[in-house]
């Protein structure tokens, strides 16, 4: 039935705040682009107006999202769009998680909210003597880095349904500032097999494995122990920043998995002229 609930995190636009994982980088520089941050808390249930200790019967939806005002219109449009697709996609992934949930990024937030609510009551009346009937789904969006090339951001997610433990989700947005360009790992990287060398390698040290050791048999989930990159990449200030979800490359109690690659070691591997 449903799976994934998101979390919110609270934004501060005065100073950049880049939470790759336990990574923080700052920038000076004058062409940063600023954001107004918006908001959305809704809720349904009998008891949702009670202390957190004392709910037992409430779905709760929190959104927070940041409003680009750059001058260039086209970065705003690709900022905005790509944020209110992602925003709606894991909402749609939670309550409806057998289709495609990126089908319905044509409904509002309020229509959405109004499905998972009914849901929510539906799941109540099925199971009235279910352990927890507490569901929430928190959403933020977060300024990573930007310079005057590029900008990143993280839509991230905390979701928890009354199941048996909550989840989370980050995905990542680079844009190109002059024409708000997606840019993707494809677009950057010159030397595809080294730069998987070294991704490999540093994964590894960040695991604790061995270079003989088989990633497969040391319990992650690549195809007969062959490496693969992460769905999830960002562009930071001290190195290309890559990213495992939940369960995209070892079981739950792993957690996510994160790492920096420094610019140092990617020199003629990737095109830095593009990012920096």
């Amino acid at each position: 039935m449903v799976k994934y609930i998101f979390s919110v995190l609270v934004i501060s636009i005065s100073i950049l705040l880049f939470s790759c994982k336990e990574n923080k980088y700052t920038n000076s520089d004058s062409t940063l682009v600023a954001f107004k941050p918006h908001n959305k808390s809704m809720n349904s249930g009998k008891d949702c107006g009670l202390p957190d200790s004392m709910v037992m019967e409430c779905a709760v939806l929190d959104v927070a999202w940041l409003e680009p005002l750059s001058s260039n219109n086209n970065l705003n449009s690709a900022i905005s769009d790509t944020l209110d697709y992602f925003i709606k996609g894991m909402i749609g992934e939670c309550i409806f998680p057998e289709e495609n949930h990126f089908r319905y990024g044509s409904l509002s937030l309020d229509s959405l909210a109004k499905i998972y609510f009914n849901q929510h009551q539906e799941f109540i009346n099925e199971f009235p003597e279910a352990v927890s009937k507490v569901w929430s789904i928190d959403i933020n969006v977060d300024s990573i880095y930007q310079n005057t090339k590029t900008i990143s951001l993280a839509v991230n997610g905390y979701t928890y349904l009354g199941v048996a433990h909550p989840n989370s989700f980050t995905s990542y947005h680079s844009f190109e500032k002059s024409t708000g360009r997606i840019i993707s790992l494809a677009d950057i990287i010159i030397k595809y097999k080294e730069f998987l060398k070294i991704a490999e390698k540093e994964f590894r040290k960040n695991q604790e494995i061995t270079e003989e050791q088989d990633l497969e048999e040391a319990g992650y989930f690549f195809d007969e122990g062959k490496y693969a990159l992460p769905s999830q990449f960002c562009i930071t200030g001290d190195g290309l920043h890559l990213f495992y979800n939940n369960y995209e490359a070892a079981a739950y109690a792993v957690g996510q998995i994160s790492y920096t690659i420094p610019y140092e070691m990617l020199q003629d591997i990737i095109d830095l002229s593009k990012i920096r």
